[in-house]
């Protein structure tokens, strides 16, 4: 009889999250990595956010400084974020989390 050569370890979903996590971020830093660009972003919208401005309506209000890819970046990054008040999770991991992952797909 034949033992198998392969490691064996157990799957541990958390660590697996946090490893695609930073997969994740890493992969989408290259983007807009730029300190130039971040701080350009930064001047822009923290100021708007605090006033209480959506992130649509900033959009809508500065489409000449900001493309589509600038906001899609932010709120990734954003939803990837974890929170005190969602248990630690993400807003995506706590929306998969009560209604789960199927339902994104459909």
């Amino acid at each position: 009889m034949k033992k198998c050569a392969l490691t064996k370890t157990i799957y541990d979903a958390l660590e697996a999250q946090r490893k695609a996590t930073a997969k994740i971020l890493e992969s989408r830093s290259g983007i807009l990595s730029t300190e130039g660009e971040i701080s350009r972003l930064n001047e822009i919208l923290v100021p708007l956010v605090k006033q209480g401005q959506s992130i649509h309506q900033i959009y809508l209000n500065n489409r000449d400084e900001l493309m589509q890819a600038d906001i899609d970046l932010m709120m990734d990054h954003i939803n990837l974020y974890r929170r005190k008040k969602l248990n630690g999770k993400s807003p995506y991991e706590a929306f998969c989390f009560y209604y789960g992952k199927n339902w994104l797909r459909s």
